[in-house]
C-alpha cells in the first residue's frame, strides 16, 4: 500500500470491531457487521466446533492451531498478493506453506490483468491488489484481494480462502456476503461494473477449489448482504 493510500484509508481494530477511518468518515468493516449480525444457529455451530476442537486437541493446543491457521492465511495471502502486484514467486517457503502455494500457484499464473483504479482520496493510482474500499452511500468499508481484467471488459473479483479440508459452495455463506459487499463498494467507487466473482480456495494437499459465482447467486448475496447491513445499522441505531 503507498502511502498516498494509507493517508486515504486506515484500518483500526476496536474491541467493537475493526472500524476504517476513510475521507468522508469512519465506517464498520464488512467483517465487523457480518459478527455483529450472525444468527444465533451460526453461533451456536461455531461453538460447537469450537468444543469439538477442544475435545479432540485440548484446550491449550486447540488455541495454537486456531492461531496458526490465521498467521498461514496471512502469510499466503501476503504471498499471492506480491505476486499479483509484482510477478514475482517466492524464493523460499516455510515447508508448511509450500504445499498451500502450489494450490494456487497454476491459477494465479494464467489469471487477468491486475486493475488499476483511480479515485481522488487515492492521490493517484491504484492496483486492484489489497485495495480498501469503502461504499460512500451505504457507510461500510473493506479490503479487497484482488480486482483484473480477464479479458478487455470483462472485471472479475477474487476473494482468497485458505482451508485443510475440501470445501462445498453452500458452506460458504459468509464468503460470498463479503464478495457482495465487496463487489457493491468498488463499482460504487468507480463506476467499473464486476461481471464475474470467485472464490478461490486454497488447500495443501491439492489443487485449489475455484468457485465461480452465477449471476443469480451474486444477485441473492447482494440481497443477503444488504439486509445484513440493515440489521446492523438497525442495532447500532441508524439508517442505511
Amino acid at each position: 500500500m503507498t502511502s498516498s493510500l494509507q493517508s486515504a484509508i486506515r484500518a483500526i481494530d476496536t474491541e467493537n470491531g475493526r472500524i476504517y477511518k476513510t475521507p468522508i468518515g469512519n465506517f464498520p468493516g464488512v467483517n465487523t457487521i457480518l459478527d455483529a449480525t450472525e444468527s444465533e444457529t451460526d453461533r451456536e455451530k461455531l461453538r460447537q466446533w469450537h468444543q469439538r476442537q477442544i475435545k479432540q486437541l485440548g484446550e491449550t493446543e486447540a488455541e495454537q492451531s486456531a492461531i496458526s491457521s490465521r498467521v498461514r492465511g496471512t502469510a499466503i495471502h501476503a504471498f499471492i498478493a506480491d505476486f499479483l502486484t509484482n510477478g514475482i514467486e517466492p524464493d523460499e517457503l516455510p515447508l508448511e506453506l509450500l504445499p498451500y502455494w502450489k494450490s494456487i500457484r497454476c491459477w494465479l499464473r494464467n489469471v487477468g490483468k491486475s486493475a488499476i483504479v483511480s479515485h481522488e482520496a487515492y492521490g493517484g493510482d491504484q492496483l486492484a491488489v489489497e485495495l480498501p474500499v469503502w461504499h460512500p452511500q451505504l457507510g461500510y468499508a473493506g479490503t479487497i484481494d484482488w480486482v483484473g481484467e480477464w479479458e478487455v471488459g470483462d472485471w472479475w473479483l477474487a476473494d482468497f480462502k485458505t482451508s485443510k479440508r475440501i470445501k462445498r459452495i453452500s458452506w460458504m455463506n459468509r464468503a460470498r456476503l463479503q464478495i457482495a459487499a465487496y463487489r457493491l463498494a468498488f463499482t460504487a467507487m468507480f463506476d467499473i461494473p464486476i461481471s464475474k466473482a470467485v472464490i478461490p480456495v486454497i488447500l495443501p494437499d491439492r489443487s485449489a477449489q475455484i468457485f465461480e459465482l452465477t449471476p443469480e447467486q451474486l444477485a441473492s448475496d447482494e440481497a443477503g448482504w444488504l439486509q445484513r447491513l440493515e440489521l446492523y445499522k438497525a442495532l447500532q441505531g441508524t439508517t442505511v
